[in-house]
């Protein structure tokens, strides 16, 4: 199972973010995350995919990645990140 959603890379009052989209892949009966992919023109996304290899490599789950405690920094991410925002899309209104 996955989703693809749009995001920015920057708090929407904080100057000079872009729109980036991720798709995240789960195994639809454990929660496994099987891979991440973020498109973008910004160098932030790189520390996006830094984080999900990490996680991925750990067998994390949807569950690891939404409750993954990431930084609040307005000029990398906005308030929710977007690697959580797509954790809570494919968790399918559980949190």
């Amino acid at each position: 199972m996955s989703t693809t959603i749009k995001a920015r890379t920057t708090a929407h009052y904080y100057p000079g973010g872009v729109q980036v989209n991720i798709k995240m892949t789960i195994d639809e009966s454990s929660g496994r995350v099987l891979g991440v992919q973020v498109i973008g023109p910004d160098k932030i996304i790189a520390g996006y995919i830094d984080v999900a290899a990490a996680l991925i490599g750990k067998g994390a789950t949807i569950d690891d990645f939404f409750f993954a405690d990431l930084s609040y920094s307005p000029p990398t991410a906005p308030i929710w990140h977007p690697l959580i925002t797509a954790a809570r899309v494919l968790s399918k209104g559980k949190y």
